[in-house]
């Protein structure tokens, strides 16, 4: 282990971390480059990269432990069960065995007292390992909530047995009670929270943006058009992220269908447990395009090439304080919104930042109308793509974010 006598250490606890493609994978990596600017030491504790194929990435498989340096920080990597299907009970075996090594071989590496441990929740299960760190290290403990479990995993339907999730919210509660801090990714986050727990310290730490995410080089837009054959009067709306049941990118293909008089088109990018779907009917259009995942540096060159990003959710009440942390990349080169999502990100991005349309929620003929009316406005495109820059540089950039919350944990 690096040795420092005068620099605090900060301890990252997540299951998802880089080289995987993600929002949370990003956004920790990018909170661990800022804190360590911030003269901390960082380290990372972290499964073998898997996600999203839950498959152990080339170069890692066939090792229970791996030790990185990324940017200076410390990253360790610690196997977990990987299953040929992921069925809901083998997720959760999968969730508890990263947990299990977490504890059995962090011994090796936290050798010594730890300043902050700083976990991510989901999977809730990883708190299991966060406490016995806690215990064994003399951390102060903060708990990152991205999404609020059990509660989410209930409203969807993913789990309906009382019997079972009758301990997992005493096991939320016991988490966030011996946690010096509670930060949440929205102010929906928070405010539950802190409804439902008002002795819990809590705090937002939202998504932002990065200036090093302008210092990527990229493809010209006109050639980056031509080599994936759209003309420059081709009007491309852009979906990267992942494809799962939240997003509800079915409705794409039912939009495309009422859009063949336009040269409209839908980009999507990424991969997910719900792509198979997309898959199945993709020959049901030609205006939609699946594009396979893409590596972070490419992502300024999609961007630059779009028109409109889209972002969509499911018309689920949970859902409404959701902000996808992909929003905050297309708007800062200055690209306009197709949003679908109620509540938190309506009232910041449409209503404040006046940033983009909306469309209902599950709707493919909202969907297909706001595609129309930014196509045949695009001076008004070029107006909400300026307001949208300027909102997120003023409002949410990553470096200042990170600065009031090193001020905050320093006074825990």
């Amino acid at each position: 282990m690096i040795q420092s006598d005068t620099y605090k250490t900060f301890v990252i606890l997540t299951q998802y971390f880089p080289p995987e493609i993600g929002a949370p994978q990003y956004r920790l990596y990018e909170l661990a480059k800022s804190l360590k600017n911030n003269k901390f030491r960082v380290i990372v504790l972290t499964a073998l990269p898997n996600y999203p194929k839950n498959e152990i990435y080339e170069g890692y498989r066939c090792e229970k432990y791996r030790f990185d340096i990324m940017d200076d920080i410390e990253v360790h990597r610690f196997t977990l069960y990987i299953p040929k299907k992921r069925t809901p009970f083998k997720r959760l075996f999968q969730y508890i065995s990263f947990a299990y090594n977490v504890i059995k071989y962090s011994k090796r590496v936290l050798t010594e007292e730890i300043d902050y441990l700083f976990w991510e929740t989901p999977p809730i299960f990883l708190g299991w390992a966060a406490y016995v760190l806690k215990k064994r290290t003399g951390a102060k403990l903060i708990t990152n909530v991205s999404d609020l479990w059990p509660e989410s995993i209930e409203k969807l339907g993913i789990i309906k047995n009382k019997i079972i999730l009758k301990p997992l919210y005493w096991f939320e509660s016991f988490l966030y009670k011996k946690s010096v801090l509670v930060t949440g990714q929205t102010k929906g986050i928070i405010s539950n929270i802190s409804n439902r727990f008002p002795k819990v310290k809590t705090y937002w730490l939202p998504n932002g943006i990065s200036a090093d995410l302008f210092e990527y080089s990229y493809t010209k837009p006109t050639i980056w058009r031509k080599n994936h054959n759209f003309d420059e009067n081709d009007f491309l709306i852009v979906y990267a992220g992942i494809i799962g049941y939240a997003q509800g990118l079915e409705i794409v293909i039912e939009a495309a269908k009422k859009l063949n008089n336009y040269p409209i088109h839908f980009l999507i990018f990424g991969e997910g447990p719900e792509l198979y779907k997309l898959e199945s009917r993709i020959n049901e259009v030609t205006n939609v395009h699946l594009m396979g995942t893409i590596p972070r540096k490419e992502i300024p060159t999609i961007i630059r090439a779009e028109d409109v990003a889209l972002i969509p959710l499911r018309n689920i009440d949970l859902l409404q304080g959701a902000i996808p942390s992909k929003i905050f990349e297309h708007l800062a080169f200055a690209k306009p919104l197709i949003l679908g999502i109620k509540g938190e990100a309506y009232e910041l991005f449409i209503k404040q930042a006046n940033a983009g349309v909306s469309y209902e929620p599950d709707d493919p003929i909202s969907l297909a109308n706001a595609a129309i009316y930014l196509y045949e406005n695009k001076d008004l495109c070029i107006k909400l793509g300026k307001n949208g820059k300027k909102f997120v540089l003023d409002n949410f950039d990553r470096a200042e974010i990170s600065k009031k919350f090193v001020n905050l944990i320093n006074r825990l």
